[in-house]
């Protein structure tokens, strides 16, 4: 999913071993690297069932770290175990009209992914508008928005939804992220919307399940559910 010369992304399309997948929106699953590590990794999609009837999941790992190493070495028709899913669920809010805000960097687009393509595929009646600020140290680092894969180009002609990149200027060189930037272009819509008990911010938050005696927490991903305004579980 990144050109040569950065930090590798991967989506990998996992097949599972039984037809039923019990997955809410914005769970993720947990990859049993060996006996002694678990890393839990967002589901990018919403699952599917491939030829064999089998559902099937998609991640996306960035390789670094053991678990990563793992999975992005892996061949097609390699075996891995997998744990959960884990986490709170994305939501959605029972008014179809509320003001959504999604804040990620990096990977951390990949549930929004899944979420997005929820709203627009599973909830027919939802009008309210949809704001995905989305931040990476350069433009080379961006994920499901880039030339060769962009998969939110699907909603761009939607009144209701809106992308908006705070990307750092330098292609090999990792600048901070420009969330200034990005915040200034929408600030008195934002700050609108931020006062509206009818807006909802989300943004991942991620917890590791560092070895198999470790117990994944129900609260793996959290996210705010009331207003603008949250904290982890």
């Amino acid at each position: 999913m990144t050109p040569e010369g950065i930090d590798e992304v991967r989506e990998l399309l996992l097949e599972l071993d039984h037809a039923e997948f019990p997955y809410q929106v914005g769970q993720s699953v947990g990859v049993v690297a060996s006996d002694e590590h678990i890393r839990l990794f967002s589901v990018a999609d919403l699952p599917d069932t491939g030829p064999t009837g089998m559902a099937r999941i998609r991640i996306c790992v960035k390789r670094i770290g053991q678990a990563s190493e793992f999975l992005c070495d892996l061949k097609p028709g390699e075996q891995v175990t997998l744990t959960g899913p884990h986490g709170l669920p994305f939501e959605v809010p029972e008014d179809h009209t509320a003001n959504l805000i999604l804040f990620c960097t990096g990977t951390g687009i990949a549930p929004f992914r899944a979420f997005v393509k929820y709203l627009y595929e599973k909830v027919p009646d939802w009008t309210g508008p949809v704001w995905l600020f989305y931040g990476a140290k350069n433009p080379l680092e961006t994920l499901y928005m880039n030339d060769e894969q962009d998969d939110f180009a699907n909603y761009y002609d939607l009144d209701s939804f809106v992308a908006f990149k705070a990307l750092g200027p330098n292609p090999r060189w990792p600048d901070s992220i420009p969330w200034d930037r990005a915040l200034d272009a929408r600030a008195d819509e934002l700050l609108a919307a931020f006062d509206s008990p009818n807006t909802r911010v989300l943004w991942p938050v991620r917890r590791r399940c560092a070895t198999s005696s470790t117990k994944c927490s129900p609260s793996d991903w959290a996210q705010p559910r009331n207003g603008a305004t949250g904290a982890k579980s």
